[in-house]
């Protein structure tokens, strides 16, 4: 669903009511499950930077223009992290980020920037113990095991970041991303 403000009489600005123009879009579900879904993703780190701004933090919108500097020349089995201005982990180009670090699950806060996706929200909701909080780039080096999440691709595991292999091999964490992936598939009545 898009939601719009009508255009107004002053180029750029809408009306000064709460009009606006809803767009809704309705498509059925089609299964994520792919070669990505079970083999992963490669992560680098984007040289752009996300923009601060409290009031759009955590809502999708259309000016996604930092998303598409960050994109630019992306292969489809990739995806790239957003720092903002801080150099604080906060998503990727496409998707949430969810890490296993010192023993515990962690996504950014996003206070500052970034979008708070349904399935991330979703994920939270399922998962209690998943702690949202500050992450740094030493913690996704360090981390057992990223998974990434979006509406339309929905939870893949991360396998190498900045070329360095993640494994992938059976591991609790691996086996929590599983857990979530099935979980998923079974949410939208897609057979597992």
């Amino acid at each position: 669903m898009i939601v719009s403000r009508i255009v107004g009489t002053a180029p750029g600005y809408g009306s000064t009511d709460d009009a606006c123009d809803r767009i809704i879009q309705v498509f059925p579900a089609s299964s994520p499950v792919n070669n990505t879904w079970q083999n992963g993703i490669s992560l680098s780190v984007a040289e752009h930077r996300l923009s601060l701004n409290r009031q759009t933090a955590g809502i999708k919108h259309l000016n996604r223009l930092d998303q598409v500097l960050a994109a630019r020349g992306l292969s489809q089995d990739a995806d790239r992290l957003m720092l903002d201005q801080n150099d604080s982990v906060i998503e990727t180009v496409a998707a949430n980020v969810f890490i296993y670090v010192g023993g515990h699950w962690l996504t950014p806060a996003l206070d500052c920037a970034g979008v708070n996706g349904v399935v991330r929200e979703w994920v939270l909701a399922k998962y209690p113990q998943i702690r949202c909080g500050a992450v740094t780039l030493v913690d996704i080096e360090n981390a057992e095991a990223i998974f990434l999440t979006n509406s339309i691709k929905g939870v893949w595991p991360v396998n190498s970041f900045e070329g360095r292999v993640k494994s992938l091999h059976h591991s609790e964490p691996l086996n929590f991303i599983r857990q979530i992936q099935k979980q998923f598939l079974q949410e939208l009545g897609l057979n597992t």
